[in-house]
C-alpha cells in the first residue's frame, strides 16, 4: 500500500501508471501455473471440521415477516452470542438471540438517517454497539448496544472521483473494521471492445475522513465478452466469468484480493504491508451440460424474453462461447483470527461439500483442506461458520455450523 496522501495532492499520473505496469505481469504469471498437488501444511497435523448439520437455523418459507429473507448478505455474531443480520433484498437489519429468536429490527428501509437501501457489512463490537455499512447509499450507521441510532457517516462517491482520471470511476466499496473504506474502481465507458476481454480495475483505501486515499492494489475487473447486435455491440458476463475477489476481516484491518485466473492471493494486514499467498492448482474442464452453464443460459433467457422474441434472445447468447475450464477458485473468505479461506474444486449444484484451503496470516497453510457444507459464507469464527443456504423453492435461511479443531500436541 502506498503511504498516505492528502486528496488534494494529484495522484492520477501515478495510478494510471500503476494500471499500465499492472496488467503487463499478468501473462507470466499465468504461464507459472505447475501440476495440481495438495498444499503442504507448514508442519502441523492440525485438522478443522465443519459439522455438516446447521445448530441453528433461521429463516421460513411463510409466517412471521421477521423470519424472511430475501437477500441475505451478511451476519456476525454479537457480543451477546445472538446474531445481527443483514438482507439487502428488503434493506432489513435485524437481531436474533444466541437461539434464533427475534429481537429487533434495527432502523429499516428507506434513505433517511437510520435506515438502509442496500445494507451489506454487519460488524459487532465488544461493547454491544453494532456498525453497518449501506454499499448502495455509501453510508455507515451505528446503532448503541440497545439498538438506538448513534452515528451516521457518509462517503461521498463524487470526492474520491475527483481523485481519479476518467475513465477510472468508484463503484462499490466494503467497508474495514478501522473505518476506511475500500472501494472498487471500473472503467466507466460505452467502448465495448471486441471479442473476450477484461477492463483495468483496482481498489482504493479511502480514510473515514476522506484525508487520504491510498492505492491498494490494481488488477482486472469482471470477464466479459463482446456480442454483436444490430446498432452496435453488448458486453455480457459469460458463464464462469473470471472475477476479482476482495475480502476482509470483519475484526481487524485486514484484506486479501485475488484473481480467479491465478492460484494466489495478496494479503494487506493493517501495516499495509503485502503478503502473497499461493498455492498449486490445476484447471479443471467444463463441459457444455454443466449445470453452471446451463443455468447461466436459463436465467439470460428469462432475462431476455421480457425484452425480445426467443429467437433474437439465441441469437445474442449464441455469441457467448461456453467456458472450458473452470476458475481456480470461487470465493475468498477471512475469518477472526486472519486465517484465509480459498474455495477450490467444482462447485456443482447438489454438491455434498465444499473445500476450502485455509491459510494463515504469514500466508501458509494451516491445516488439510477443509469441507465446508454447501452454503455461501457470511462469517467465520473461531468456532463457528455461519451461510446462507437454499431450498428447492429458493427460499433463504441462515445456517450456523461449529466447526471442531483439533492442534498438534
Amino acid at each position: 500500500m502506498t503511504s498516505g496522501r492528502s486528496v488534494e495532492h494529484s495522484r492520477t499520473l501515478s495510478l494510471l501508471k500503476f494500471l499500465s505496469a499492472a496488467f503487463v505481469i499478468f501473462p507470466a504469471l499465468q504461464s507459472c501455473r505447475a501440476e495440481s498437488s495438495p498444499p503442504e501444511t507448514s508442519g502441523t497435523d492440525a485438522v478443522w471440521a465443519v459439522s455438516t448439520r446447521p445448530s441453528l437455523v433461521i429463516g421460513v418459507m411463510d409466517g412471521d415477516d421477521a423470519y424472511q429473507f430475501s437477500d441475505l448478505s451478511a451476519a456476525t455474531r454479537h457480543a451477546d452470542g445472538g446474531w445481527v443480520v443483514a438482507d439487502a433484498g428488503s434493506s432489513m437489519v435485524r437481531a436474533f438471540d444466541s437461539g434464533g429468536r427475534f429481537r429487533m429490527a434495527l432502523g429499516g428501509a428507506g434513505s433517511g438517517p437510520g435506515e438502509f437501501v442496500r445494507p451489506t457489512q454487519v460488524f459487532s463490537r465488544p461493547d454491544g454497539s453494532i456498525v453497518v455499512w449501506d454499499e448502495a447509499a455509501f453510508r455507515v450507521t451505528e446503532f448503541d448496544p440497545e439498538g438506538k441510532l448513534a452515528d451516521v457517516r457518509t462517503f461521498s462517491r463524487e470526492r474520491v472521483a475527483q481523485a481519479l482520471e476518467p475513465p477510472m470511476y468508484p463503484v462499490s466499496g466494503i467497508l474495514a473494521s478501522d473505518g476506511d473504506l475500500i472501494v472498487r474502481l471500473i472503467v466507466k465507458t460505452a467502448d465495448v471492445p471486441p471479442g473476450r476481454f477484461r477492463r483495468k480495475s483496482g481498489a482504493l483505501r479511502v480514510t473515514a475522513d476522506h484525508s487520504a486515499i491510498d492505492t491498494v492494489m490494481l488488477f482486472r475487473d469482471t470477464e466479459q465478452v463482446s456480442v454483436d447486435l444490430p446498432k452496435g455491440r453488448l458486453a455480457l458476463a459469460p458463464p464462469l466469468a473470471r472475477r476479482t475477489s476482495i475480502a476482509v476481516q470483519p475484526n481487524e484491518a485486514r484484506l486479501c484480493i485475488g484473481d480467479q485466473e491465478q492460484a494466489e492471493v495478496t494479503c494487506f494486514g493493517p501495516d499495509g504491508l503485502p503478503v502473497l499467498v499461493r498455492w498449486v492448482a490445476n484447471p479443471v474442464a467444463v463441459e457444455s451440460s454443466d449445470p453452471a452453464v446451463t443455468s447461466w443460459r436459463d436465467s439470460m433467457m428469462d432475462l431476455y424474453a421480457q425484452k425480445m422474441s426467443g429467437e433474437d434472445a439465441d441469437r445474442i447468447l449464441s455469441q457467448v462461447p461456453a467456458p472450458t475450464e473452470r476458475p481456480l477458485y470461487t470465493d475468498l473468505a477471512l475469518d477472526r483470527d486472519g486465517n484465509l479461506w480459498v474455495k477450490t474444486g467444482a462447485a456443482s449444484d447438489g454438491a455434498a461439500s465444499d473445500t476450502y484451503l485455509v491459510f494463515n496470516s504469514a500466508g501458509l497453510p494451516v491445516v488439510e483442506p477443509v469441507s465446508v457444507p454447501p452454503v455461501r459464507i457470511l462469517e467465520i469464527g473461531a468456532d463457528y461458520m455461519v451461510g446462507v443456504a437454499r431450498d428447492e423453492f429458493e427460499v433463504q435461511y441462515l445456517q450456523v455450523f461449529e466447526i471442531a479443531k483439533s492442534h498438534p500436541q
